[in-house]
């Protein structure tokens, strides 16, 4: 471990408010973690972490990192984890931007897999269930999806079940490029940093960098460490907020980059997370190269022919 990761980890424990029960024995670690990064959830958050609590599958833990909510978020997570020894909740004394706070939960966690829930998020009771299951066929997956529906502010559902290929392949160029299609599709198709993830996996990455695209840059990488599984069945709910514009998310999250590079940003941190890959033959990182260029200028395309056909219904309305 870095030095700066031991002073981050060391100054967050001693500002933070730190809320855990009594009872730390790492003998008795769960094997999964449940890890929900909150800030000002009051509306949600009792729903959310009372509904993991239901699974039926045991041997895990809820995490929670409170970014330094202003609200009735931290009163409520305390009294949640007050009476249920599975609840652990930490609190930080200053606000950080959301990818710093993923990255924070994912810190305090100690189960063999993990799951990044949102505080307005829900699951399905057997969600854990299936998806340790759908691990143990196959002890290569380092990841599992599932569908999932998305719900918006309105109370308007959206749902599709995408049936073809996935990431269950052993080749690592396969496994990035069909990641790179997926980026290239429907929010709706798949949702992998909101999916279940082998720790010892997680671990070899560099978890969420704090730019933007930074949950599109920690799947690719995730593509490349091995095989994905999938459930094909829908066990997560996910309560989607209005869209947001590029730079109103920069802005919102304190995330330092400009929206007009932050595309060139991404690929060029993708690039170089390919090439220190030294288990990836020199073929097959020039591969995930050609194919990450190939991405980059097919999404410049499809943005260019959306902004004329916008123009062109506009031109059409002013008539």
């Amino acid at each position: 471990m870095k030095n700066t990761d031991k002073n981050t980890t060391a100054i967050l424990c001693e500002v933070g408010d730190l809320i855990m029960e009594k009872n730390t024995n790492t003998t008795n670690s769960p094997l999964v973690s449940i890890c929900i990064p909150v800030f000002n959830e009051e509306k949600d958050i009792e729903r959310t972490i009372t509904n993991v609590l239901t699974q039926t599958y045991d041997n895990f833990e809820v995490v929670i990192s409170d970014n330094a909510s202003t609200d009735q978020t931290g009163k409520i997570c305390k009294e949640l984890a007050e009476k249920d020894s599975r609840v652990k909740y930490f609190r930080s004394s200053e606000t950080c931007n959301q990818n710093e706070n993923f990255n924070r939960v994912f810190k305090f966690s100690k189960g063999q897999f993990t799951l990044w829930l949102g505080g307005h998020d829900w699951l399905d009771e057997h969600y854990i269930k299936q998806c340790i299951a759908k691990f143990e066929e196959n002890p290569e997956y380092v990841l599992v999806t599932t569908y999932k529906k998305h719900i918006d502010d309105d109370g308007a559902e959206h749902y599709e079940e995408y049936k073809g290929t996935r990431l269950d392949s052993k080749s690592p160029y396969k496994r990035f490029s069909r990641m790179l299609w997926f980026l290239t599709q429907s929010y709706l198709y798949i949702g992998p940093v909101c999916s279940m993830m082998r720790r010892s996996a997680l671990e070899k990455t560099s978890i969420i960098k704090n730019i933007l695209f930074g949950d599109r840059i920690i799947s690719l990488e995730m593509s490349l460490l091995g095989p994905w599984g999938h459930v094909p069945k829908c066990l997560h709910y996910r309560k989607n907020p209005t869209f947001t514009t590029s730079k109103q998310y920069i802005k919102n999250y304190g995330l330092e980059q400009s929206p007009f590079l932050c595309k060139v940003r991404m690929c060029l941190e993708v690039t170089k997370i390919v090439w220190r890959k030294d288990f990836l033959k020199f073929h097959e990182k020039l591969f995930c190269t050609l194919a990450l260029i190939r991405y980059y200028f097919r999404y410049h395309f499809t943005r260019t022919i959306s902004k004329f056909e916008n123009t062109f219904k506009i031109g059409n309305y002013s008539d």
